[in-house]
């Protein structure tokens, strides 16, 4: 029993002596739909976001972050519009190439409705309002791969790709002819990062 507190003991340290606490920024921009049977048109969504994390073994990042943003999606005859706030926790793994970063992340996210917004307006294509698709709160995955560069010491600028989408039904319509289990994002991220 000794030798297992002791084995952990030594383990914890050294990941704590390895680990770094960092905080950060992140924009994204890119292409959004609501997956259907019929049609793969393409909108434009953004966010804008905060996260924090710890970096173990100089290798494993795992960070949580909170970010803004909205997603747009036209169809056919219909526009629709969602905004939120999405709560993403990542853990990926990255390698050090001198000044260079090369990662991939991983996670899941939780995105909250907009009470000012609450539904999904839709839209004929003259703009004239069909009525709402109510979008509830739900759980989504995510994948990003990048690329980081180290300015100065503690500070870092990305570019990665991203994909994120629901998990499952997350958007209940009330026009019958448009159909759709949620809302995905394709596109870019460009992040700040200071370690400590």
């Amino acid at each position: 029993m000794k030798k297992v507190l002791v084995f952990f003991t030594v383990f914890i340290v050294t990941i704590s002596a390895k680990a770094q606490f960092f905080a950060g920024i992140e924009t994204k921009m890119g292409i959004s739909n609501i997956v259907t049977t019929d049609s793969w048109d393409n909108g434009f969504s953004y966010f804008a976001g905060l996260n924090v994390g710890y970096e173990f073994l100089k290798h494993i990042p795992v960070s949580v972050g909170v970010e803004y943003g909205e997603l747009k999606y036209r169809p056919f005859d219909y526009q629709f519009k969602q905004t939120g706030v999405r709560i993403p926790l990542k853990i990926g793994y990255c390698h050090y190439l001198n000044n260079l970063k090369p990662f991939i992340n991983a996670g899941v996210f939780y995105a909250v409705k907009n009470d000012i917004v609450p539904n999904i307006d839709v839209y004929d294509n003259t703009g004239g309002f069909l009525g709402p698709a109510t979008y509830t709160n739900h759980f989504g995955y995510l994948v990003q791969i990048g690329i980081g560069y180290k300015i100065i010491d503690k500070y870092t600028v990305s570019i990665a790709g991203e994909y994120n989408r629901p998990f499952g039904d997350r958007i209940k319509y009330n026009i019958e002819q448009v159909k759709g289990p949620g809302f995905y994002h394709l596109g870019a991220v460009i992040g700040v990062s200071i370690s400590f």
